[in-house]
């Protein structure tokens, strides 16, 4: 994989880890704060670290493409919004929810919300920077591809076997309603004469669940793309297709066979 790329993922792995720490940290520290008060930091290591991984991915996509020589070939990379206010307070609902159901006490035990938002923590940080590369792929009209980290599901592995997927019409097509927004149009520079519009949003099958150390690269040949893409596009088509074209149920087909071969969770069949 593009150097660019790699020190992107190792970015991304260290914000997630310093942003946990300084939760769970924060809440044994103060035994006392409120519901309010957690959220309110929970929220401010969302926008720090988050802001850190958009930057990461901006980078990613402007020393990747200079690698290739496309750097002023293409238009500039589009850096998304961080997550907005009223995702962040619907996740720290479902965790006050969740850790309200097994309480014991008069109130919530917040070391128990703390753990439960720890999972979507990491998900919220690196959100803005799969949507930068989403969004810089769309108004460049180059592809994007999902590289899957180690222990990767069977989702992610079907998702990472198609390899580098163009942001095409029918893919703006399927953005979530959530993310779905108007065209807009970018320029490059304030002179230029011409801009690139685009629709910033995510197709359905670009979706990243909790704790998926998955990201999302950009690609300008398939050429590449990292080997562990090529081999799970192969491992696809073997599984899931026969002459005749795709079989019926792949998806289960894929689960099936993952579970068979992966028997501690690795991302490609040990040898």
């Amino acid at each position: 994989m593009d150097p660019a790329w790699n020190t992107h993922r190792t970015q991304l792995h260290a914000a997630i880890v310093k942003a946990t720490r300084q939760l769970l940290d924060l809440v044994r520290a103060n035994p006392d704060m409120t519901e309010a008060d957690l959220l309110f930091y929970y929220q401010a290591l969302i926008e720090q670290y988050g802001q850190a991984a958009t930057e990461s991915a901006f980078q990613a996509l402007e020393n990747s493409r200079r690698a290739v020589g496309l750097w002023n070939d293409l238009p500039e990379p589009v850096l998304a919004d961080l997550p907005p206010v009223a995702q962040v307070e619907g996740t720290m609902a479902w965790a006050v929810n969740k850790a309200a159901r097994t309480k014991e006490g008069p109130r919530v035990n917040l070391h128990t919300v703390a753990a439960l938002l720890a999972g979507p923590l990491g998900r919220l940080i690196q959100q803005p920077a799969r949507d930068t590369i989403w969004n810089s792929t769309r108004a460049a009209k180059t592809t994007w591809a999902r590289v899957p980290g180690p222990k990767a599901c069977a989702f992610c592995l079907m998702l990472a076997s198609r390899g580098g997927v163009y942001t095409s019409k029918q893919a703006a097509l399927s953005v979530t309603s959530r993310s779905a927004t108007r065209p807009i149009t970018r320029y490059r520079n304030a002179a230029a004469g011409a801009g690139h519009t685009y629709q910033v949003g995510r197709p359905q099958d670009a979706k990243f669940h909790d704790n998926c150390t998955c990201i999302a690269i950009e690609s300008h040949d398939p050429t590449d793309l990292p080997e562990v893409v090529h081999k799970l596009q192969e491992e696809w088509y073997e599984v899931t297709w026969d002459e005749r074209g795709p079989m019926p149920g792949q998806a289960a087909l894929w689960q099936d066979h993952i579970q068979q071969t992966r028997p501690n969770g690795e991302t490609l069949p040990p040898t």
